[in-house]
């Protein structure tokens, strides 16, 4: 699960800008099936062509890329890069279910970021050299215990994001895909991230999205909840694609 490195407190960042979207979201609706637009497009790659194993070392460095999310050609460790504000890779999965409910996960008590906090989607940094995909496959299989199946893992498109936190000294940009992963497993076909989750439950994607949009929550979502907002539209505007 991706978390940005700072301070261990659970103050949230100050400042959050939503810098792109590949496609275009309809301002102000607040129907479901109203969203975004239905464009498919292939997330980039990356220019790497060695597999590491996944392991320590690789897990504390990040490949750098330019605002453009072209590769630069070097990697950093996570801290440093989220320091100094270097573009990164990130793969954002929400998980549905045939009932169009939306996966929510509860972060451990013990984390150091935001604990008992709701996440809406699972997600993670894309290791040096790792595609978007296999990032998303492995995020999924690591805190939820199931390995996506041909088809099940679909493409969403890419966000831009960047997040600013003086007190932490902490600048996250991130260039992220977003997926849906739709199964028809039910909570007990799951596994548990020990370290990581607390519970699971689904929730309507409509509900949630009439809590992001309305600020009236029922649960304590991570934040910034704009930014999962856009991500939550994205999935239900592939459950529910906008008529031509």
């Amino acid at each position: 699960m991706k978390c940005c490195s700072g301070n261990s407190s659970n103050s949230m960042p100050l400042y959050l800008i939503f810098v792109a979207q590949n496609r275009r979201l309809k301002a102000g609706n607040n129907h479901l099936c109203d969203t975004a637009s239905q464009t498919r497009e292939k997330p980039p790659v990356s220019v790497n062509v060695y597999q590491p194993q996944r392991c320590g070392f690789f897990m504390d460095l990040l490949e750098i890329f330019d605002a453009s999310n072209q590769p630069l050609g070097y990697t950093k460790p996570k801290k440093e890069a989220h320091r100094d504000g270097d573009w990164h890779r990130t793969s954002e999965i929400v998980v549905l279910n045939d009932r169009d409910e939306v996966l929510l996960s509860l972060r451990h008590p013990d984390k150091a970021v935001l604990p008992n906090f709701w996440d809406v989607c699972v997600g993670g940094h894309v290791d040096p050299g790792e595609s978007y995909e296999q990032c998303a496959t492995r995020e999924v299989e690591e805190e939820i215990g199931v390995r996506p199946k041909t088809g099940e893992l679909q493409f969403l498109g890419m966000v831009a994001v960047e997040v600013i936190d003086p007190a932490a000294s902490l600048i996250d940009r991130e260039h992220a895909a977003v997926y849906v992963f739709r199964t028809r497993r039910t909570l007990d076909q799951f596994v548990m991230q020990s370290d990581e989750v607390a519970d699971l439950r689904f929730m309507p994607i409509a509900v949630v999205l009439e809590e992001f949009r309305t600020g009236n929550n029922s649960l304590r979502y991570t934040p910034p909840q704009h930014t999962y907002l856009r991500t939550l539209e994205m999935a239900a505007a592939f459950i529910c694609p906008p008529t031509p």
